[in-house]
């Protein structure tokens, strides 16, 4: 089958398809999808709310609404079909509605329903990668197929505002934050992530009172998290520091949180901050394994060294062998950095004060010198640092 898109679409979008398949009943044709896909009458202009060639769209009917705003409740017609001309959805005469962001739908409808004004109709094409995700793919949509789709927006509902919500809006809403945060960071963009959870912590700490006991559990929990992730999106952005002021807000609650731990001695690794760094790893070694000391094995090369360690774990549990060995293998470096600053510090501490013996001997020293009077304190800390860094969310 030929593919029913205007030509403004670049075969890039589509080249990792299947188009050839066909239902039970046998071939379809597409000559309503040809029809569809036809240019329209604004000229055939395609824009891009994805800002790449794998979401289109071509209005059909200006709107003169407003855009709808995330977290908006959006009522459409929709109708989509499949390249071979196949319709398999058809809510051209009855409402669908969605939460925008909250992946009900496919990524590229919500990208185009977001630039969409209130009475707008369009065209919307999308790949396969901004179609149906595994599991939400109808039955009758093949995997890896594009989409094609005419929506309008009927109307919208915005998100209430943070007086008019409840104790359940505010956890349903910290939660709806947590996965757009979570969605930025698998893109990559941190800033926005940091964002969402922002606002999901302010949610979280203003204004909710009078919690069950299984409310309160779940706003500490959900609070954590959003600790733990800004923390991880701060050391993605080199900003070790921060970092290390969200673990110690966890690790304030919860001393023996894994994750935090290994997030904040990595943090101090990169800050060159031996001491702490060691203090850390061993504090995380003692939880993970029950002979801290242990010589640090070659890590893994596994898909499960990147499992994410747990919140809390008994020094008796079994831990994955590939973690415990990179973080043994970090904990090694560590302490040698550490042992390696301290002898620098110890030399030259010791060339000073060997200097200020022999000026007294042989009365070359100045009475008002500060070589007699600097401490340890005092004195340049190591420079060393390190690069390594394999992430283990």
């Amino acid at each position: 089958h030929e593919h029913p898109v205007d030509s403004n679409l670049g075969q890039d979008d589509y080249d990792d398809c299947d188009t050839s398949y066909s239902r039970n009943d046998g071939e379809h044709t597409i000559d309503e999808v040809t029809w569809l896909w036809k240019d329209s009458p604004l000229d055939g202009a395609w824009s891009k709310p994805a800002n790449n060639n794998h979401v289109r769209k071509q209005i059909l009917q200006s709107g003169d609404g407003d855009t709808c705003p995330i977290l908006a409740r959006v009522f459409v017609n929709a109708e989509g079909w499949l390249p071979n001309g196949y319709k398999f959805l058809d809510f051209s005469h009855e409402e669908l509605d969605f939460t925008l962001g909250q992946a009900q739908v496919p990524k590229g409808l919500e990208m185009a329903a977001a630039s969409m004004h209130v009475g707008e109709k369009a065209k919307i094409y999308m790949s396969p990668n901004y179609g149906y995700s595994d599991t939400r793919r109808p039955d009758d949509v093949p995997a890896n197929s594009p989409i094609f789709m005419i929506v309008t927006i009927l109307r919208f509902e915005k998100e209430k505002n943070l007086h008019e919500m409840t104790n359940d809006d505010k956890l349903e809403y910290a939660s709806l934050r947590r996965k757009m945060g979570n969605d930025r960071h698998e893109e990559k963009k941190y800033k926005s992530a940091i964002k969402h959870y922002d606002r999901g912590l302010t949610v979280l700490e203003n204004g909710m009172d009078k919690l069950s006991d299984e409310q309160t559990t779940q706003r500490n929990q959900l609070i954590s998290v959003f600790w733990l992730n800004i923390a991880v999106c701060k050391m993605k952005l080199n900003l070790w520091g921060d970092a290390v002021g969200f673990c110690n807000k966890v690790i304030t609650d919860d001393p023996n949180h894994t994750k935090a731990l290994y997030r904040r001695a990595v943090s101090y690794k990169n800050l060159s901050d031996w001491d702490q760094s060691f203090d850390d790893y061993r504090r995380l070694l003692a939880l993970i394994s029950t002979s801290p000391e242990s010589t640090a094995q070659e890590p893994s090369t596994s898909a499960s060294t990147t499992e994410a360690l747990p919140s809390s774990l008994p020094a008796s549990s079994d831990f994955p062998a590939a973690i415990l060995a990179k973080v043994q293998q970090e904990y090694e470096f560590v302490r040698k950095q550490r042992k390696a600053g301290n002898e620098a510090q110890k030399k030259k501490l010791s060339g000073m004060f060997s200097k200020a013996s022999e000026g007294f001997l042989y009365g070359d020293v100045p009475e008002t010198s500060s070589a007699t009077t600097s401490s340890p304190s005092s004195l340049t800390a190591y420079p060393g640092g390190s690069t390594l860094f394999t992430q283990m969310w």
